[in-house]
């Protein structure tokens, strides 16, 4: 069987949006840490813009102690989009690069959450690493309008 090429996906960084961001609990205890995450994607066929989302909320014992909300938006090359974006009828991105997005987001959201933590204790519990091939399980897909 032959092996899936990869896609030669041409983009750039447009913009970065912390949307939002709380510490709502500064003291934590290390033993009673938990989090959550969730992903989003949004797509702009006229721009040629794919939006992706990352929140990460951390909880001590269950009660919500940080949140933080970034979103990127990055700018695909047109030809690009046009060939790898647009299948039958419908806006879609594969799993592989909305999870390569996703790493993106990730990286760029512990590096915000670090600089307006900076010198104060929960500085010192930054987003862990998380997999996010085992997060988004699927193509995102999307109705043309």
């Amino acid at each position: 069987m032959p092996e899936k090429k990869d896609l030669n996906i041409k983009f750039r960084i447009q913009r970065i949006e912390t949307l939002q961001f709380a510490i709502l609990q500064e003291e934590v205890s290390r033993e009673k840490l938990a989090y959550s995450t969730n992903f989003g994607y949004g797509i702009d066929p006229d721009s040629f813009i794919i939006r992706s989302s990352f929140r990460y909320e951390m909880l001590c014992e269950d009660k919500s102690c940080l949140i933080i909300e970034v979103a990127i938006d990055f700018e695909i090359e047109k030809d690009c989009f046009e060939k790898q974006f647009k299948k039958d009828g419908k806006l879609l991105i594969e799993k592989k690069f909305a999870s390569h997005l996703a790493a993106v987001v990730v990286g760029t959201s512990r590096g915000i959450l670090h600089e307006k933590t900076n010198g104060k204790s929960i500085n010192s519990f930054p987003i862990p690493t998380i997999n996010v091939f085992n997060k988004i399980t699927e193509d995102i897909s999307f109705e043309v309008r």
